[in-house]
């Protein structure tokens, strides 16, 4: 089995669903995909929102952080801000 962080998008999302199906049942599975897949978010305004005090700066030094560990720029889906004293925090709350 391949550690979470090594995973593609596409091999994390299907090992998810493996899972869902798994715990929950194709009706679980359905249910959980229509509430989560609904479209409703606004990814623009969020990605504007979380962006707006970030100074260009900012946005390079955490591009060249995340090249330095090794990260994937191109599918992370992480906004980084700065965070209240630590630095900056990517959108799901956790350190850059």
């Amino acid at each position: 089995m391949i550690a979470i962080d090594q995973m593609t998008d596409e091999e994390f999302e299907r090992r998810a669903l493996d899972l869902l199906h798994r715990e929950l049942g194709p009706d679980g599975v359905a249910r959980f995909l229509r509430l989560n897949r609904s479209g409703t978010d606004d990814y623009t305004r969020d990605r504007e929102n979380l962006q707006q005090d970030l100074t260009l700066d900012q946005i390079l030094l955490s591009v060249e952080e995340r090249r330095a560990r090794g990260g994937d720029l191109r599918s992370s889906g992480d906004a980084v801000v700065p965070g209240p004293e630590e630095g900056s925090v990517g959108s799901r709350g956790e350190e850059v």
